[in-house]
């Protein structure tokens, strides 16, 4: 064998023997890799839903519930039920009064309601208030029209 052929032999024979040592970056960026495509993988589908909740999604969609639960929706106020009365339908002229859809005369008509009837509502200051019927419709009806129990 030639010194060439020697030497080129030995420095390949060197190279397949690396120490222990030189192989641990390889490990290293190997388990990185599985470490990172695992957590990506787990983001993923807890985002999806699939595994997992979010507890502040579920704190806000209780407390929505219970809020929902204890209050209603007319127009666009929120109204306590809590606070709700019972009134009479009364009107001197016609059997039945208009629930509208806002606090005026031009508001669209939402049902009507007839004289004797029973609506629940909250009383306050002002002019309309705000009435559910016993069919669950909601709107406003002038204080006027009707008689509560207070």
């Amino acid at each position: 064998m030639s010194p060439e052929t020697r030497e080129k032999t030995k420095s390949e024979e060197q190279g397949q023997h690396k120490s222990w040592w030189q192989t641990i970056p390889g490990i290293l960026g190997g388990i990185a890799g599985i470490i990172t495509a695992t957590a990506t993988l787990v983001v993923a589908v807890t985002q999806a839903g699939l595994i997992g909740s979010s507890t502040t999604e579920d704190t806000d969609q209780s407390s929505e519930t219970i809020q929902s639960q204890e209050k209603e929706l007319v127009g666009e106020e929120v109204l306590p039920i809590s606070m709700e009365v019972e009134a009479v339908v009364v009107d001197p002229n016609d059997n039945y009064v208009n629930i509208r859809a806002k606090e005026n005369l031009e508001s669209q008509i939402i049902t009507r309601v007839g004289v004797g009837e029973t609506v629940y509502t909250i009383p306050h200051s002002g002019e309309w208030w705000p009435v559910r019927t016993q069919e669950d419709r909601h709107g406003y009806i002038h204080r006027s029209r009707t008689a509560t129990e207070e």
